[in-house]
């Protein structure tokens, strides 16, 4: 009865430190969040990797600048954002209504690019461990191929 006793007490420990370990790795993960900054190389240094970016998004200058340890992102006002992240295969967002694909080889990139009436909103790639995204918002009237070819030639 006592090694019964003692087991269930062991198993009851163990089951309180895998616990404290999650909730402990959980407070890490949150500390985590995607920070607004003034400027890009503030944005660079809280992602520990550098991005080249294009300087107008749709005709708009860069507005914003956010990062957290593996994603930065330039928003150009209300025209769109730029996006890399390190160490996933796709950090685009949720698009629905963009209903033409296309794929191309822009800088030896493998690029989707999607949109509407001959006009794309997003593009999207994989390169050296990271994934970028353009996103053209919906209020735009999207952009040509050459311009977005343009866009995604200025980004590393």
């Amino acid at each position: 009865m006592k090694k019964k006793a003692l087991c269930i007490i062991m198993i009851a420990v163990l089951v309180a430190a895998i616990a404290a370990v999650i909730v402990i790795k959980n407070k890490s993960f949150r500390k985590d969040k995607v920070q607004e900054y003034s400027d890009i190389e503030q944005a660079m240094e809280a992602a520990d990797f550098n991005m080249d970016y294009t300087d107008r998004l749709a005709g708009v200058p860069a507005t914003g600048y956010s990062s957290n340890s593996s994603t930065i992102e330039i928003t150009y006002g209300d025209a769109g954002f730029i996006r890399k992240t390190l160490g996933v295969a796709n950090n685009s967002d949720s698009r629905s209504g963009l209903t033409e694909k296309n794929e191309q080889t822009i800088n030896n990139y493998k690029v989707t690019l999607r949109g509407r009436d001959g006009k794309y909103y997003l593009a999207t790639w994989e390169y050296n461990s990271f994934a970028y995204t353009i996103s053209i918002s919906d209020s735009q009237e999207g952009v040509t191929l050459e311009e977005m070819t343009d866009y995604i030639k200025s980004i590393r």
